[in-house]
């Protein structure tokens, strides 16, 4: 082969002319294709490649050198997080399935017409495999030290070796362009790039490529450094931003003033659109884990605002998204909205219908026993299928309150049920009724109308007279009214009576007894002799009820009269009675009378 610049004869298989010292230009090979990027060892379809050195710059070889042994790039340490289970999905230990993951549209309907702060979590069941237990909240990427993977470039080893006898060149590629000859003939390069030539021969001179190619060569190896690092430099996807609020509706039914929302996070949508955006922070956690539907799981925990009650239109409804900022290092997510507000609209408007129009309450029967009694048979239409419950309803006095409660006819709260079967809303479902109208049980002396007290009181002789039979020899002299006594039962019992008026008299009678009287001459003859005598007598009338018209039923009314007995000093005769009126009230103190307060107003 013959040199290209001096055309000197040179063997084929030296890199420099023998006589000029320029580099030989041969038709070189194609240079092999550039290695494919190492992929990360994480990728499951990866898992069969065959592995390749990648060197540091500090271990690349140059011209001259043997390359170093390589020593295998030691394992990153392992990253396991700890998910803390404040801010998981689910409120128990966590047990993720192992199935794949099969996102799904969650939703959120509140109960109806209740004031919420709720919150919405994710999907149960977390894709995890080995029972993935994920660190605290900060990120800790790999080991510190750069360890770089096998298999990145190789510069050919030894130096340059011609052919013996001929030119020697020192071992590494020449410094400063001087060739070193054999028999201490020393070759060397000029400042303008030339040769000097043994045996004084000096070949025209001819500008040098060497230094050229040299840079050019030496660029070459920066240029494959540096795609070596910035292939070895550690994985970090790009920040992606993430709108949440485009995955979230609201649905409002209803009637206005009494609507209800339904919430929905289209989870299968959102997984779909951001698998290819939304990456792990360290590639090592992805086997197994797809990131988007991870970071919802994970990540996306919310609650609900709500002016409460029932929803009208205009009314404000919102999601406040709440990132759990443990675990959101662990993805390149950026979320940008963090609430959604949604104003309520399109709620129809009801015809109101008033339940208690034509509705009769009734109370029958004597306070503290009053009943109450319904009549809803001229109530609305769309009433007429409806409960009227009352409470109380029974045992009831003059003055007590009683609540209506309109229910539907399963016993539920009836505005649901008027709304879809006759499209109106209630405007009640309860009202109030105070107990009026009606009789009651006197409870003192002053609660009997006076008419009647003066009645009770007159009837006085005329019951004595009428069921007392004295004898022959008694003469009822004087029937006086000296007072009465007031019972009332404490606590109402209908079985027994409940008040009695003790219409109390002072009695006085006349005895004719036959006496023998002695005249002066000594004759016995008899003689009517007349002896006053004076005690007490009562009548009882038990049970006295003032109507509602204020007048008392006397034929409801009983009465009784003494049943105890007085004998008459010196006499064989006995009448019923009291011997006086501190023996008579103290009847009153006796244990059968502990049931009810006793108001005692008599005068001796």
């Amino acid at each position: 082969m013959k040199c290209k610049y001096c055309g000197g004869e040179i063997p084929d298989n030296v890199k420099f002319c023998i006589h000029c010292g320029q580099k030989v230009i041969k038709e070189e090979a194609p240079a092999p294709a550039a290695p494919e990027p190492v992929l990360p060892a994480f990728d499951p379809a990866l898992a069969d490649e065959p592995e390749t050195t990648v060197l540091s710059r500090d271990q690349l070889t140059r011209p001259g050198m043997i390359a170093p042994k390589q020593e295998e790039a030691p394992e990153p340490p392992s990253f396991e997080p700890v998910f803390n289970n404040s801010f998981a999905p689910q409120q128990d230990d966590f047990q993720p399935k192992q199935d794949d993951w099969q996102p799904q549209a969650t939703s959120f309907q509140p109960q109806q017409g209740l004031p919420q702060q709720g919150s919405f979590q994710p999907q149960q069941g977390l894709p995890q495999q080995d029972d993935f237990q994920p660190k605290a909240a900060s990120f800790q990427p790999q080991g510190a030290g750069f360890a770089p993977q096998q298999g990145s470039f190789q510069p050919q080893q030894g130096s340059f070796q011609p052919q013996q006898g001929g030119f020697q060149p020192q071992q590494g590629l020449p410094q400063q362009g001087q060739f070193g000859q054999p028999g201490g003939f020393q070759q060397g390069m000029s400042h303008q790039g030339q040769f000097n030539q043994p045996g004084g021969f000096e070949p025209e001179k001819k500008k040098s490529k060497a230094g050229l190619i040299i840079g050019i060569a030496a660029a070459a190896v920066v240029l494959i450094a540096a795609v070596v690092l910035i292939l070895l430099k550690p994985w970090k996807p790009k920040p992606v931003d993430v709108a949440l609020n485009d995955y979230v509706s609201f649905t409002f039914s209803g009637y206005n003033g009494s609507g209800t929302y339904e919430f929905k996070f289209d989870e299968a949508k959102f997984v779909a659109d951001y698998t290819d955006k939304i990456k792990w922070m360290d590639k090592s956690l992805e086997e197994g884990r797809p990131a988007a539907a991870c970071f919802y799981q994970y990540c996306v925990n919310g609650h609900f605002s709500t002016p409460g009650g029932a929803l009208k239109n205009g009314d404000k409804v919102s999601v406040i998204f709440d990132i759990n900022q443990e675990w959101a290092p662990y993805f390149n997510a950026n979320v940008t909205t963090t609430s959604v507000e949604y104003t309520v609209s399109g709620l129809k408007d009801l015809q109101s219908v008033d339940p208690f129009e034509n509705f009769i309450i009734t109370f029958s029967g004597d306070s503290p026993y009053i009943d109450a009694y319904t009549d809803t048979s001229n109530v609305p239409e769309s009433c007429l299928t409806l409960q009227y419950k009352v409470e109380p309803s029974y045992d009831l006095k003059i003055g007590d309150t009683v609540t209506v409660t309109i229910l539907d006819p399963n016993g539920q709260d009836p505005t649901a049920y008027l709304e879809s079967n006759y499209n109106v809303a209630p405007t009640a479902l309860t009202k109030t009724f105070t107990v009026e109208s009606a009789g009651y049980f006197v409870t003192s002396v002053e609660g009997i109308p006076q008419e009647v007290l003066d009645d009770f009181i007159g009837l006085g002789q005329s019951i004595f007279e009428e069921d007392e039979t004295l004898p022959s020899n008694v003469v009822l002299k004087s029937f006086d009214y000296i007072g009465n006594v007031f019972m009332t039962i404490k606590e109402p019992d209908y079985s027994v009576t409940n008040n009695a008026f003790f219409s109390v008299y002072k009695v006085v009678v006349t005895v004719t007894t036959k006496v023998k009287q002695t005249a002066e001459d000594g004759t016995e003859t008899e003689v009517d002799q007349a002896t006053d005598y004076t005690y007490y007598y009562d009548v009882e009338y038990d049970d006295v009820i003032v109507g509602a018209d204020g007048v008392v039923d006397y034929n409801n009314v009983y009465y009784y009269t003494p049943y105890s007995t007085i004998t008459l000093k010196d006499t064989d005769i006995t009448l019923y009675g009291y011997e006086s009126v501190d023996a008579y009230l103290a009847i009153f103190d006796a244990e059968e009378f502990a049931p009810y307060n006793v108001t005692k107003n008599v005068t001796p």
